[in-house]
């Protein structure tokens, strides 16, 4: 139900519950964004606990319910696009591809738990990568040639924006 809204939902029951959740939900590590009707937030110890179980719930105003949709809902896909790219990469240079597979995916869960447990920003983490000279800040480089920063920063414009237009009634 990408982009109805709350007022969407009320005709069926004042109390709404509007959640976004992902795949990842499926194993007990995902996310899910969650905007309650004025009706619900009594309920919403009951309602966050409930959807809490797949993994993270998050409230926000149902404002940023697009975005959430495209950053939790379509992120994964916008990382295992990433993630195969890796494996590509690793196996281009002679990895073997479930060498390379499990690599790339534990570089992601690695990455991703160091940047929950530092709480630090993303960018202060990646500096520390780099060394002068090296490896990482010659990918990096690459990388920023190609706009991968921006093709993804855009591929969450694009997810919100469509899901922005599926609400709309025709």
């Amino acid at each position: 139900m990408a982009g109805w809204t709350i007022d969407d939902i009320k005709p069926y029951s004042k109390y709404v519950a509007r959640i976004m959740t992902n795949t990842p939900a499926r194993f007990g590590c995902g996310t899910a964004i969650v905007s309650l009707s004025k009706e619900a937030e009594p309920y919403e110890e009951v309602v966050m606990n409930l959807i809490g179980t797949v993994g993270k719930a998050m409230r926000l105003p149902e404002k940023n319910m697009d975005a959430a949709t495209s950053l939790v809902g379509s992120g994964p896909a916008f990382c295992l696009l990433m993630m195969e790219a890796m494996i590509d990469g690793g196996v281009r240079m002679g990895i073997p591809y479930a060498v390379a597979k499990e690599c790339a995916a534990k570089v992601m869960e690695g990455t991703a738990k160091m940047v929950m447990e530092t709480g630090d920003h993303p960018a202060s983490l990646k500096s520390a990568v780099c060394t002068p000279g090296g490896t990482t800040i010659g990918g990096l480089m690459v990388m920023e040639d190609k706009g991968v920063r921006s093709g993804i920063a855009r591929a969450i414009e694009e997810a919100a924006n469509i899901a922005s237009e599926l609400g709309k009634k025709k």
